[in-house]
């Protein structure tokens, strides 16, 4: 089929730290089973901003707005996702339309600066 693309299957143990800040971005990871936080460290205090399970993605902002990772993202359980790499979402983005581009870069700047002023960075 046009336009398919064949995501990468990637597993994950309790525990295991799936990104850190600073980190380049991967790609977005999709949950299908298992669950994940998302959290920050304040001095030596974990920060838990999210907990996200099957259905939610985890590192789409940093894919859209081309920055590194700020936040950790860390196994809470074991957890299985589907992994759209760089590659693939700019692939996809080639045939998207100038406009659209622009609207998804935008809503996921703004997304980023709430998220900083409402979790810290």
């Amino acid at each position: 089929m046009a336009g398919e693309i064949k995501l990468k299957q990637v597993s994950f143990e309790p525990d295991e730290v799936i990104l850190q800040p600073d980190q380049p971005c991967q790609g977005a990871f999709l949950i299908e089973s298992g669950k994940v936080e998302i959290y920050r460290m304040a001095g030596e205090r974990k920060v838990v901003v999210a907990v996200l399970g099957r259905g939610d993605i985890f590192g789409e902002m940093a894919l859209v707005d081309h920055v590194p990772h700020v936040r950790c993202v860390r196994a809470v359980e074991a957890t299985d996702c589907l992994l759209i790499s760089r590659a693939q979402y700019e692939d996809l983005l080639a045939t998207t339309p100038p406009i659209m581009k622009l609207i998804l870069t935008r809503v996921v700047r703004k997304l980023r600066r709430t998220t900083d002023v409402a979790f810290g960075r």
